[in-house]
């Protein structure tokens, strides 16, 4: 059931984008597409699950040596932003992953980075980098629209720079965004259970959460504990509560939500009443959902065999995905392959 479920929600919640769309400032983002993040110890983002926060996205070269200079002024950026609800992720251009993970390494980068070796995500968000313009941001504000997009590095010669900054700095300030669970609110031993809620990481959460939270021992960190649960079951219970008024029209939506709900809360009457509501949806929709499933398995398989490829084999790119939606149609995730076919397409 674990691995249903991170396979529901990297198909249902989806990684693909629109088609084709170049986004500019006022203009909702886009996700990121199959790929690999590296310096992230496993982690995959979606930009779908840091709305009401900050994302800057550092878009640099990875075939140009002048990116070394990217470095540490991101770094400057990131200190002075340190207590801001602002997620850095770095987009390495033209680099496969190996390469993208050298370079945290030798630049000492603490921050995620997506080796966009299809090119996609230079594309969804005209934010293509090469030659003298080495690296470019994009600012995407807490309601999923992008407030800044522009050059952060730009030369005007071999080894003369303007850098930018304070753009960075002036645009995610403009935002006024808190934090959703300010750590000011919560005992101190509580940190890493928070910064896991606030940045949609809740089975992370509460697995960190849970040993305060049951401890038979009375202190300020229990106390402080049960009144985040307290919250946090509020959001499980908006969860359930969209399930169920999609259960009818959107089964397979229902059925990630449940599923949702059913881990997070593990043990909680919620979690039980969600697990009944689930297994209730799947004798009614079975078809439906198992086809789902299996071509998500599928996309999954695919993600990793598009992840190794190039811009140069794009076209090779094309004909997976498509065979993909042949052998899964009439399923969203289908769609979704049809839908990355056509954007990878000449």
């Amino acid at each position: 059931m674990k691995r249903a479920f991170f396979l529901l929600l990297a198909g249902a919640l989806g990684y693909l984008g629109t088609a084709g769309a170049q986004v500019k400032a006022g203009e909702e983002n886009h996700e990121f597409p199959p790929g690999v993040f590296v310096n992230s110890s496993g982690q995959k983002y979606r930009l779908a699950d840091l709305k009401g926060k900050v994302v800057v996205l550092y878009f640099y070269d990875g075939t140009g040596a002048e990116s070394s200079i990217f470095a540490p002024n991101v770094k400057d950026a990131i200190r002075k932003l340190k207590d801001q609800p602002v997620k850095f992720i770095a987009v390495a251009a033209n680099s496969p992953p190996a390469a993208a993970a050298n370079f945290a390494r030798a630049n000492n980068l603490s921050m995620p980075i997506f080796a966009d070796t299809l090119g996609l995500m230079q594309k969804r968000f005209d934010a293509k980098v090469a030659g003298e313009k080495t690296v470019r941001f994009v600012v995407i504000g807490p309601d999923g629209l992008v407030r800044g997009n522009d050059w952060f590095i730009q030369s005007s010669g071999p080894k003369n720079y303007l850098i930018k900054n304070g753009l960075v700095e002036k645009t995610v300030e403009d935002q006024k965004v808190d934090w959703k669970y300010n750590p000011k609110d919560y005992d101190a031993k509580l940190q890493s259970a928070l910064q896991a809620f606030e940045w949609n990481r809740f089975e992370e959460g509460m697995k960190l959460l849970d040993p305060f939270r049951k401890s038979k021992t009375k202190s300020k960190a229990k106390e402080a504990a049960g009144l985040l649960y307290t919250e946090l079951k509020k959001e499980g219970e908006a969860w359930k509560e969209e399930a169920d008024k999609a259960a009818e029209e959107k089964p397979i939506t229902a059925y990630d939500l449940y599923t949702r709900v059913e881990h997070v809360f593990k043990g909680d009457e919620l979690a039980k009443d969600a697990a009944a509501a689930r297994k209730k949806l799947l004798e009614t929709n079975k078809a439906a959902i198992s086809k789902e499933l299996a071509a998500r398995k599928d996309m999954t398989k695919l993600e990793a065999q598009l992840a190794t490829m190039s811009v140069v084999q794009r076209a090779q790119a094309v004909v997976l995905c498509k065979a993909l939606a042949k052998r899964h149609p009439g399923t969203p995730t289908a769609e979704q392959a049809q839908a990355l076919a056509a954007e990878l397409a000449p």
